[in-house]
């Protein structure tokens, strides 16, 4: 008897080759298909899950635009910015977007060179005098103010001959305008560099992040010279994905604001330099003055003259002194500019940004300062119903009174006002 012939004994072994299954003939193996069941479900739940959050996520945004409006009223419109490895973050050029809170509603529009300011050319023509680059924070950039209200471009048109241009960025420290400066001042066919100086740019300079951004710092080397701390390579990139992704909606910034409220009411939050910038030290220390040493060095070597614009209160008296000292041994320009801290001239309790009357006030300090130093005869080119709209509460007059008094009380008897008697380089 053969093997075939015998008889069945109840054991069969499997046969190793794939099933067909269907009328078309198709083969499985085992358990695949069954995996693939399982994956396809799994796949499903993950999708049901995710689409539930950003279903969640957004009616939560929409939900905070709704009942808090004005959670953006603190920040610039987003993606106006471009997060930059050197400064931290620069204007976006070509940029343009409304800025709309409870107090304002301004256009910021970005120019091709990455200024808000309008187009320029970078050869100076013969109607071009004098030319002034004005680095500064979100004071200087004109913040909730149409661009020909700001005080550069209403100096510039009282001033025939002068070019103001505005290269100010919002949430820049003196640290950041002094290498917006080293980068950008060697371009533009300048005669002078301006530099704003203010309680909320001297807070930032001990930041290497800040407003949930890196910036560069400097510190001191083994010399006191200014020493460059630049941001680390590739910390940017999650700084700049998130910038990107969540800067346009409103529910990152509520949560932001409540967890700083809550940090506050335990004692523990401290913020980092806002618009009122309100930071304990009246003094300046060796920081800020080999900061400024590096920028008078960068302007001797571009052949500009160099002025600060200070805008600091009473109990910065003894900071103000050492500035001036320190502006008036080095031939820098000292321009201070007096803005009475009273609500008519910032936009409210919530905002303490210069309103348009602010700047109005001082356009009419800084022309007056600047225009006979420079060799300009003023005229007046803004148009009389704006003029009295934007006429100060308290006169200019009154105020360059109460400011010149002030300086005499603590024995310099200078007046607000004063130019380096020796600027770095022969006024044109």
């Amino acid at each position: 008897m053969t093997v075939q012939d015998a008889p069945y004994c109840g054991v069969v072994e499997a046969d190793p080759r794939p099933r067909e299954n269907g009328a078309n003939g198709s083969r499985s193996v085992p358990g695949v298909a069954s995996a693939m069941r399982v994956g396809r479900r799994s796949l499903f739940k993950a999708s049901v899950a995710a689409g539930s959050i950003l279903a969640s996520l957004a009616l939560a945004e929409g939900l905070v635009r709704i009942f808090y409006p004005h959670v953006r009223d603190g920040v610039v419109p987003g993606r106006l910015f471009e997060i930059d490895q050197s400064l931290g973050w620069k204007l976006r050029p070509g940029a343009s977007s409304v800025h709309a809170s409870r107090y304002f509603r301004a256009e910021y529009a970005i120019n091709d060179l990455g200024f808000r300011d309008g187009g320029r050319r970078l050869e100076k023509g013969d109607d071009v005098a004098h030319r002034v680059l004005l680095y500064g924070d979100s004071q200087a950039f004109g913040w909730g103010v149409p661009t020909q209200r700001r005080f550069s471009n209403l100096v510039e048109a009282r001033l025939p001959g002068l070019e103001i241009w505005n290269l100010a960025v919002p949430g820049y420290g003196l640290d950041q305008e002094l290498l917006s400066y080293e980068q950008s001042g060697d371009r533009f066919d300048a005669d002078e560099a301006l530099l704003l100086i203010t309680v909320a740019t001297l807070s930032r300079l001990p930041y290497g992040n800040i407003y949930r951004k890196n910036k560069p710092r400097f510190d001191l080397d083994s010399a006191g010279s200014a020493r460059l701390v630049p941001i680390r390579g590739g910390a940017n990139a999650l700084v700049r994905l998130s910038y990107e992704t969540l800067s346009v909606f409103s529910l990152p910034y509520f949560v932001e604001r409540r967890l700083a409220a809550a940090r506050r009411a335990v004692g523990g939050g401290r913020d980092k330099g806002g618009a009122s910038g309100a930071a304990p030290a009246v003094e300046l220390g060796d920081l800020e003055l080999a900061i400024l040493e590096r920028a008078r060095a960068k302007a001797l070597a571009a052949d500009h003259l160099l002025t600060l614009l200070v805008a600091l209160p009473p109990s910065w008296e003894p900071a103000k002194r050492s500035l001036e000292s320190f502006a008036s041994a080095r031939g820098i320009g000292y321009l201070e500019i007096v803005v009475p801290s009273e609500e008519g001239y910032v936009f409210g309790p919530e905002d303490h940004h210069w309103n348009e009357r602010a700047n109005a006030l001082i356009a009419d300090q800084v022309a007056a300062a600047l225009g006979p130093r420079r060799g300009l005869q003023a005229v007046d080119r803004v148009d009389r119903p704006l003029r009295r709209e934007l006429e100060p509460r308290h006169g200019a007059d009154q105020v360059h009174d109460r400011a010149a008094r002030r300086e005499r009380e603590h024995g310099n008897g200078r007046p607000a006002h004063v130019l380096g008697s020796a600027p770095i380089k022969s006024p044109p």
